[in-house]
């Protein structure tokens, strides 16, 4: 079968995803093709592919053309399937209503699920988003060196934070918890991988490293930062899924994070230090999406974040807790997972 994936230069973490769908397309005999762009339509498109896949935010300003597509393809007998996130509501408007009619969405997380059938659309199967847990291990050489690239000494505790420099991304919380930590011992290290518009919220010292590259990095090079981290920290208000979170349990790490879905639906108790929500809110991005923030204490958050570091300053503590985040990010082994995926939109008409 010849696939044709379909998804935005917008989103590193989506392009990701597309990537590894399509690695598992051709382990699994297909043909598949990354667009981060939509292709002119064309009749010869019906020659060319057998299948797509669109990967996609579930965002009715952005988002658009991606559900006309899927209309125009299924409409032409072609098994279409569209995978999509959502951090919050969609805004919607009075143009719309065929949207949640006619497209049949494949989500990662329940959090999502439950969102859009609020909506009043159509969820056929949760498949979280997957990983190759045996490729994120081959990069962990990379960490030796990039600690050394940062000037970290070997008995220096390194945490760290990606994401880009949305508002919903909490980066000044985070800022906030960076400096705590940052200011509690001078082995304490805070690293944030962010962009421009994140490295704003910072004031960088000599325990706090802000390298605006979100974006930029190759993938091998940003699980080289996660192997080279001794706590992952993941502070976002709001997100669909949380890729992020699954690659540092690839890694082998502990996650900080506010308690909620999805995130609670990708780690567990053991593999975590889940810091509680105290309020919900909903705020409009001026993007298409009400987005949903989960409000959390800053010095819950920092709390959480010493607690992660007593353990991994305990050798056997640390090497079970890897041991554990490992054989958690197995249960979203990216070939079973996508496998599926697959096989449901090749079923979908």
């Amino acid at each position: 079968m010849r696939f044709l994936i379909l998804t935005s230069n917008r989103s590193v973490s989506l392009q990701n995803v597309a990537n590894d769908i399509a690695a598992v397309a051709k382990e699994d005999g297909h043909d598949a093709v990354v667009q981060k762009y939509l292709p002119v339509y064309h009749s010869s498109l019906f020659k060319q592919y057998d299948a797509a896949l669109i990967v996609m935010s579930i965002n009715l300003q952005f988002a658009m053309p991606f559900f006309i597509w899927y209309r125009r393809l299924r409409s032409r007998a072609m098994p279409t399937s569209f995978y999509g996130v959502i951090e919050g509501r969609p805004k919607r408007s009075y143009t719309d209503g065929w949207v949640y009619r006619d497209v049949e969405f494949i989500v990662p997380s329940e959090f999502v699920r439950d969102i859009i059938e609020e909506e009043g659309g159509s969820v056929v199967e949760v498949i979280p988003h997957g990983i190759d847990v045996e490729y994120v291990q081959e990069k962990a050489r990379l960490g030796k060196l990039i600690r050394r690239e940062l000037g970290l000494r070997d008995d220096d505790i390194m945490v760290l934070y990606v994401a880009a420099g949305y508002p919903r991304k909490a980066h000044d919380v985070f800022a906030e918890v960076a400096k705590k930590v940052a200011e509690q011992d001078p082995a304490y290290k805070v690293v944030i991988l962010t962009d421009e518009q994140g490295m704003l919220y910072y004031k960088q010292s000599p325990n706090i490293i802000v390298k605006p590259v979100f974006g930029q990095l190759s993938r091998d090079e940003v699980l080289g930062y996660f192997h080279a981290a001794d706590v992952y920290a993941h502070a976002a208000y709001s997100e669909g899924f949380g890729l992020p979170v699954l690659e540092a349990l690839a890694a082998g790490k502990p996650v900080v994070h506010p308690d909620y879905q999805p995130l609670s639906e990708i780690t567990t108790a053991e593999t975590s230090f889940r810091v509680p929500v105290i309020a919900d809110k909903w705020v409009d991005g001026g993007d298409g999406v009400v987005y949903l923030y989960r409000m959390y204490d800053p010095d819950d958050f920092t709390e959480a974040v010493f607690k992660a570091i007593d353990v991994v300053q305990n050798r056997n503590k640390k090497e079970q807790i890897a041991l554990k985040a490992l054989e958690r990010a197995r249960e979203f082994d990216m070939y079973k997972l996508y496998k599926k995926l697959i096989d449901l939109t090749l079923r979908s008409l």
